[in-house]
């Protein structure tokens, strides 16, 4: 149960920081969600998505909560990686901005 909480608060850091890189002007790598979000607001897709991974992993029951949280986590830090490369790409175009 405790990995089946892990994978609900990954799931919950997986759509913010997505929303966090869409609100910047990026773009979903995965085609099915990119497609989704085209027709309905993504942070109603993420929400599904994530409470419809935690429900998965429950009905197969273990090893996929532990597994599916490992990928979640990894997801996650790709993520908080692109939004700090996002900021420092703004921050240096700032800068050439400046020194123009």
């Amino acid at each position: 149960m405790t990995y089946l909480l892990l994978l609900a608060v990954l799931h919950l850091a997986d759509g913010y920081t997505t929303h966090m890189i869409l609100k910047s002007g990026g773009r979903e790598l995965n085609p099915l969600l990119a497609r989704l979000f085209a027709r309905i607001d993504h942070r109603l897709v993420l929400a599904a998505k994530g409470g419809a991974v935690v429900m998965i992993a429950y009905a197969l029951g273990s090893p996929a909560p532990e597994v599916l949280c490992a990928l979640s986590a990894v997801v996650v830090a790709w993520n908080l990686y692109v939004i700090k490369l996002r900021r420092a790409t703004a921050e240096a175009l700032d800068l050439l901005k400046m020194e123009a």
